[in-house]
C-alpha cells in the first residue's frame, strides 16, 4: 500500500495562498503530494495533467466558485472521478450544503474547522483510494493473464498439423494454465485476507457510527458513505474469489432438498427495501405445475437469481422487475425449469449484448449503480454447472429479459410425504432458534469472552461489539499470551484469529484443547478470520473450533454464532 500512497495527490483549491499553506501543514505526515491551485481555471488545468485521490475546494472564490468548479469537473457524470471535500466560511445553510453534495461532494466542512478531524477524514479517503488502485491492478493482471492464455490457445491451433509437437505444447500449456490458476488462487486468497483485515475496521466502525445515537447527523451521513463503499469493495472481493474458484474448478454443487417458492421469496425479500425506495415494483410468478420441493443447490440458485434481479435494478429507475418460473421438462427423477427475469429498464445496445458475459465488462455505462462486471460471468458459469444455458433479449428503451434453464432432481419421497407438515417443521425450527436465543440471552450478561487477535483495530472492534452485547471481555494480542491467560482463568467463549505472528490460530486452538482436557473443561472456540475459503473453514473445524465468523465482522452474525455455539455445547 505504501507505493500507492507515494503516488497519491490531493488537489487543494483556494484563492488565498495562506489557506493553501495552512492546509498543507495540517496534512503533513500523510505521505501524499499536495497540488495547489489558486483559481477554478487553474484547478481544471491541474486535473487534466494529473490523477487525484481527493480534492479539497474552497467554496467562496472569485470568477468561479467551488460549486461551479465541481460542475465543470464532473458535468453530467453519474460516477465521480474522485471525492470532493468543500470548505466554506460563509455557506452554513442547509441549501448550500445540499448543493455541495449535489455537485459531487462527499463532505461539507464549515470554517473554522478542527484540523485533526479534517486530517482523519482525508486519511480515510486516501486509504480507500489506495485500496481501489490495488483492486484495479488485480483486475488488470487477471485480464492480462486471460489474454496470454488465449494467445497460447491460438498458437496451438495453428500448429495442430504437427501432431507430436502440438501435443507437447498442449501438455505444457495445460500445466502452465493449472500453475497459473493455482498461483492466482493463492494470490487472491492472500489478497482477500489482507484486504478484509482493514475492511473489518472500515465497515465495522462505520456501522457502529451509523447506528450510534451519540454522533451528529453529518457524521452519520459520512459514515453511511464510507460503509456503503466498504460493502461495495467487499462484494467486489467476493466476486473475484468466486470467479477464481469457478475457473479453477473448485466449485461443486451442494445437493439438498429445498422449496423453490421459498428461494424465490427470499430473493424478492432481499430487494424489498430497495424496491420501496425506488419507483420499481418487483413481482414473481410460478406456474402451478412446477413442484415446490426439489433437490439441488438452493444457495447457488439463489445467487443466480439475486445477481440477475440486482442487475435489473441497476438499469431500471421505474416500472417493474418480474421473476417467472415454468416447467421445461420432467420425468420420474429429473425436473427442468425455465426462469425468466425481466425488467422495464433502459435496455441494452445490440453491440453490447455479446459482451455481457465477459469478465470485467459492463454493458451500459449509464447504469445508476455500476458493478464489477463479474456477476453475469459467475451467473453463466453456475447455470452451466446446473446443466442449463442462459440467453438475454433486450430492446433499448423497453427493457431486458434474461432467460435461463436449470435442472434439478426430485426431492426424496420422505420429504415429499411430509411436505404438508412443513408449517409444523418450520415452527419446530423456529422454536429451536428461539431456544438458542433464550439460551444466549440467559448468558448474555454473564459471558466472559477472550479475544485472541494481533491486529489492534480488529481487537478494538470485537471488544466494542461484545461489550454492546453486555459481555465481559479479555484480550490477548498473541496465541502465546492467550494460552497463559487460559491457564489462570476460565472463559465461556474464545474468539480466535487465524493468521497471527509467533503461533497461528490453528496451533493455539490445539494447545487450548489440550489445556481444557487437563482442566476438565470444553471451552468453545470461534474462528474470526479473513481466511474465508471452504478449505480454511474445514481446517478450523478440524482443529476443534465450534464456530466460524468471517471478516469483515458482522454484529448479528457474531451474536448468533455465539448463541449457537453456547446452545450446542450445553449438556
Amino acid at each position: 500500500m505504501s507505493e500507492f500512497a507515494e503516488m497519491q495527490k490531493i488537489l487543494v483549491v483556494d484563492d488565498k495562498p495562506e489557506n493553501v499553506i495552512s492546509l498543507s501543514k495540517i496534512l503533513e505526515g500523510l505521505s501524499c503530494c499536495i497540488v495547489p491551485a489558486y483559481s477554478g481555471n487553474e484547478a481544471l488545468k491541474k486535473v487534466l495533467e494529473s490523477d487525484f485521490a481527493l480534492a479539497i475546494i474552497d467554496v467562496q472564490m472569485p470568477e468561479m466558485d467551488g460549486f461551479e468548479l465541481a460542475g465543470y469537473l464532473f458535468g453530467e457524470k453519474e460516477e465521480r472521478v474522485f471525492p470532493i471535500i468543500f470548505l466554506s466560511a460563509y455557506h452554513h445553510d442547509e441549501l448550500s450544503v445540499f448543493k455541495g453534495y449535489e455537485t459531487g461532494a462527499v463532505d461539507f466542512i464549515s470554517k473554522p474547522f478542527n484540523p485533526e478531524i479534517l486530517k482523519s477524514k482525508v486519511q480515510v479517503f486516501l486509504k480507500l483510494d489506495a485500496q481501489k488502485r490495488e483492486i484495479l491492478m488485480t483486475k488488470k493482471e487477471l485480464q492480462k493473464s486471460m489474454q496470454e492464455l488465449q494467445e497460447k490457445n491460438l498458437l496451438l491451433q495453428k500448429e495442430v498439423s504437427e501432431r507430436i509437437l502440438a501435443e507437447k505444447q498442449l501438455d505444457e500449456a495445460r500445466k502452465e494454465a493449472i500453475a497459473a490458476n493455482e498461483a492466482k488462487s493463492r494470490f487472491l486468497a492472500v489478497m482477500s485476507h489482507e484486504i478484509r483485515t482493514p475492511l473489518n475496521a472500515i465497515i465495522g466502525f462505520s456501522e457502529l457510527m451509523t447506528s450510534s445515537s451519540e454522533v451528529s447527523e453529518e457524521v452519520r451521513k459520512n459514515s453511511e458513505i464510507i460503509l456503503s463503499r466498504g460493502v461495495h469493495l467487499l462484494e467486489l472481493i467476493n466476486e473475484i474469489l468466486d470467479l477464481s474458484k469457478i475457473e479453477a474448478g473448485k466449485v461443486e454443487l451442494e445437493m439438498s432438498d429445498f422449496s423453490i417458492r421459498t428461494v424465490v421469496n427470499d430473493v424478492i425479500n432481499t430487494f424489498s427495501i430497495k424496491s420501496r425506495k425506488a419507483d420499481v415494483i418487483i413481482v414473481s410468478s410460478i406456474k402451478s405445475e412446477v413442484p415446490d420441493l426439489l433437490r439441488g443447490d438452493s444457495r447457488r440458485l439463489k445467487q443466480i437469481l439475486t445477481n440477475l434481479v440486482g442487475n435489473s435494478f441497476k438499469f431500471t429507475s421505474h416500472g417493474k422487475i418480474a421473476v417467472a418460473i415454468s416447467m421445461q421438462s420432467g420425468n420420474s427423477s429429473n425436473i427442468g425449469l425455465e426462469f425468466r427475469v425481466s425488467d422495464t429498464g433502459t435496455g441494452i445496445l445490440p453491440e453490447d449484448l455479446f459482451k455481457l458475459f465477459n469478465p470485467f465488462v459492463q454493458g451500459n455505462s449509464k447504469a445508476k449503480d455500476q458493478g464489477t462486471g463479474l456477476g453475469l460471468v459467475i451467473t453463466k458459469n453456475l447455470v452451466e454447472m446446473m446443466g442449463g444455458k442462459i440467453i438475454v433479449e433486450s430492446e433499448v428503451g423497453s427493457g431486458t429479459e434474461f432467460i435461463f434453464t436449470a435442472f434439478f432432481e426430485k426431492a426424496s419421497e420422505k420429504i415429499q410425504k411430509n411436505h404438508e407438515g412443513n408449517v409444523m417443521e418450520t415452527r419446530v425450527e423456529y422454536n429451536k432458534q428461539e431456544r438458542r436465543q433464550n439460551a444466549f440471552y440467559d448468558h448474555q450478561k454473564k459471558l466472559n469472552v477472550l479475544i485472541v487477535e494481533d491486529d489492534n483495530n480488529c481487537r478494538l472492534l470485537s471488544r466494542i461489539m461484545l461489550q454492546k452485547m453486555g459481555h465481559n471481555v479479555s484480550e490477548a494480542a498473541s496465541g502465546t499470551l492467550a494460552i497463559e491467560m487460559a491457564r489462570s482463568s476460565s472463559y465461556d467463549v474464545i474468539l480466535m484469529d487465524i493468521q497471527m505472528s509467533e503461533i497461528d490460530g490453528y496451533a493455539t486452538t490445539r494447545l487450548l484443547r489440550e489445556l481444557d482436557i487437563s482442566k476438565g473443561l470444553s471451552t468453545p472456540v470461534i474462528a474470526v478470520t479473513g481466511c474465508v475459503t471452504p478449505e480454511d473453514r474445514e481446517k478450523c473445524f478440524a482443529v476443534g473450533m465450534k464456530g466460524f465468523v468471517p471478516k469483515p465482522l458482522e454484529f448479528s452474525l457474531l451474536r448468533d454464532t455465539i448463541s449457537s455455539v453456547l446452545t450446542d455445547t450445553q449438556p
